[in-house]
């Protein structure tokens, strides 16, 4: 049986198996954060799975995605215990509940935008888990892309925690709106 010092060792021999990948950087540009996608979720962004999903916002997201990855500065919001689901529309990445749900949302911008649910496995490298259309959600909870994403990362990732804690404990130059 193999033996992994960290959960980042875990992803990269998952990556190199074929069992998740990551979100390339734009060509010329140094991988700043990784963000990890599921087959399922690779096939609906780079194809040839666009199921829902037109090309032109799969485009778009893995432009944004992009932006991401090679460490460009980006608006992130976290939950406010008072108003949990105030809208933050100009967040391109959010916290959806805090504590040891641990689940956060990408946004996309296109309209009408595509979300990429996920966690954290350490700082700066995002596991995606799943993705839909935002017109898809249900308002006003998000009770069972939480339950999606645990129940994923369990799957993905059988033997790790997400990480919890500050916002610079998740993610390096950002902006909390």
């Amino acid at each position: 049986m193999l033996t992994y010092k960290s959960i980042e060792d875990y992803i990269s021999a998952e990556v190199a198996a074929g069992r998740l990948f990551y979100v390339p950087a734009d060509p010329g540009a140094r991988m700043v954060r990784r963000i990890i996608v599921t087959p399922k979720i690779r096939g609906e962004i780079y194809g040839p799975n666009w199921s829902g999903i037109s090309k032109t916002r799969a485009y778009g997201l893995q432009s944004e995605l992009s932006w991401i990855v090679d460490g460009y500065e980006f608006k992130v919001a976290l939950p406010n215990p008072a108003r949990p689901l105030e809208p933050k529309p100009q967040a391109v990445m959010r916290q959806l509940h805090p504590g040891p749900d641990e689940v956060w949302e990408i946004r996309g911008t296109l309209r009408p935008p595509l979300r990429l649910f996920g966690r954290f496995a350490a700082r700066d490298w995002f596991v995606a888990l799943d993705l839909d259309l935002r017109e898809k959600l249900p308002k006003g909870s998000w009770t069972r892309e939480i339950a999606n994403c645990q129940k994923k990362w369990n799957t993905y990732l059988p033997s790790f925690n997400p990480i919890s804690g500050a916002l610079n404990d998740y993610l390096s130059n950002v902006t909390l709106i």
